[in-house]
């Protein structure tokens, strides 16, 4: 939604994050950013949280509708990562693996799994898993089995938004629970398979296996709870 924005209101200063500022400056009209919204120039024409801005495009699902990858990506850095992958991979399928989210959360108990509830992809042939996972669950990586598919731990490289959307948009596959990984992963275009609760969060909609917020994105929802 920012482009669209900004084809309207020129240039935008966002507030945001700083772990997300480098990941977003190379949005379309995003020139400057704060990390408080109480730091929005106050000389500003016109304020939008970003959650306003579906319904202020129209707020109908084919208002909603993204392109496949809307999140700009440096193509040398995604080729350092590919190759980089490739170095573990070799010609296999690179597939990356994150199965809990934020400890801290409240509901991180809901939405996460063991990694141990995925150890039967070890047995796979022409795969080869990358660990995305971040916060202490990391430390799972120790238990995958020995098998064929070999799980390879990335957390030391991902230091910050930016250099993992680089390192998702070189993978072939992302499976992962509902987490920041979800999103990231398909807003840089690679194919994301999403976890989800039974009961799952509003912006995953109701019995379908697609979102129209990233195409290439598919939901798999839990039987029951």
């Amino acid at each position: 939604f920012l482009p669209r924005a900004a084809e309207r209101v020129g240039s935008i200063t966002m507030a945001v994050s700083e772990k997300l500022s480098d990941l977003l400056r190379r949005m379309p009209g995003v020139t400057d950013f704060v990390n408080r919204w109480e730091d929005i120039p106050k000389d500003s024409e016109a304020y939008a949280t970003l959650s306003d801005l579906p319904l202020l495009f129209g707020g109908e699902e084919p208002d909603m509708v993204a392109p496949a990858c809307y999140l700009p990506i440096e193509e040398p850095r995604k080729a350092a990562w590919r190759a980089r992958l490739d170095g573990h991979a070799g010609g296999h399928l690179k597939v990356g693996l994150c199965w809990s989210g934020r400890t801290g959360h409240l509901h991180n108990r809901l939405r996460s799994l063991r990694l141990a509830t995925l150890a039967s992809l070890a047995g796979l042939s022409g795969v080869s898993f990358f660990s995305l996972q971040f916060d202490e669950q990391k430390r799972q990586v120790a238990d995958w089995p020995q098998g064929q598919a070999p799980l390879v731990d990335l957390s030391a490289e991902l230091e910050g938004f930016d250099e993992t959307a680089h390192c998702l948009a070189a993978l072939d596959l992302v499976i992962t629970i509902d987490t920041v990984t979800a999103h990231l992963g398909a807003a840089v275009g690679t194919p994301t398979w999403t976890l989800l609760l039974r009961i799952a969060d509003w912006r995953w909609l109701e019995s379908r296996e697609d979102s129209p917020w990233y195409p290439t994105m598919r939901l798999f929802r839990q039987d029951e709870q």
